[in-house]
């Protein structure tokens, strides 16, 4: 499968929110795509002290995405701009898309 792993998990890795990672999560889901989590890096004092997120030096929650299995060609000569699964790109987006409509939607 190349650069997008040869697994059958999206692997969402998170940093800086839970409830991101839970959005996310939960919208691959519903998208009918199976999702992971992997490398989360949430910032405990932002739970127990009072102030914004800007005082635990984590800006900006982030998160990214890439399929299970993607280290096992990253960086090789077979790692190619064809070797991208169609169909792994299509189920990404639609759990993509689905959680930025969701948090367009939020108000809080």
């Amino acid at each position: 499968m190349g650069s997008a792993g040869c697994g059958e998990w999206l692997a969402l890795l998170t940093s800086g929110s839970l409830r991101l990672a839970n959005l996310f999560e939960d919208a691959a889901r519903h998208a009918g795509v199976r999702a992971i989590r992997g490398g989360e890096n949430v910032d405990m004092s932002v739970l127990f002290e009072t102030g914004s997120a800007r005082d635990s030096c984590e800006e900006v929650p982030r998160i990214g995405e890439t399929w299970e299995g993607w280290e096992a060609t990253s960086r090789m000569e077979t790692d190619t701009i064809d070797t991208i699964s169609a169909e792994k790109l299509e189920q990404s987006g639609r759990a993509v898309s689905l959680a930025l409509m969701i948090l367009g939607r939020e108000i809080n």
